[in-house]
């Protein structure tokens, strides 16, 4: 198992209003697959890409900066590299399929595939659509 970064037992973070849960809450289900609970609040772009410690800081708390996942689509976004030393390399380079589409901030961000292309295809009524919408 990787050990955490010690940021992430702060009650900045883990604390009952802390950010990991205000994620949880805002994204309840993954944004990634769109089909299961959220369970991790994942930083979108590393925060230990900041250059100073200040920036590792603001990637770290950001709201805009994470986003509610399932272990499953976290477990899939592949190798990880810890700049700090924290953490493991995990291995294998499996990533969730999608579309990647770009955040405002200019951050890339995976489209569930599943959902996009099962929307694409949805052709008939609405409530053909609904019920399609009702089966992912």
């Amino acid at each position: 198992m990787a050990e955490l970064h010690p940021w992430y037992n702060r009650s900045i973070w883990r604390g009952e209003d802390g950010i990991r849960k205000a994620v949880l809450r805002r994204d309840p289900i993954c944004v990634l697959c769109n089909r299961l609970w959220s369970k991790i609040a994942d930083h979108i772009k590393p925060f230990r890409s900041g250059a100073t410690t200040e920036e590792q800081w603001d990637l770290f708390t950001s709201l805009s900066n994470l986003r509610g996942v399932c272990k499953a689509c976290h477990d899939k976004l592949g190798e990880k590299s810890f700049a700090t030393g924290y953490g493991q390399r995990q291995s294998g380079r499996s990533r969730v399929g999608g579309i990647v589409v770009m955040t405002p901030e200019g951050i890339p961000f995976v489209a569930s595939s599943l959902t996009q292309a099962t929307l694409n295809k949805a052709m008939g009524t609405p409530e053909e659509i609904a019920e399609l919408l009702g089966n992912l």
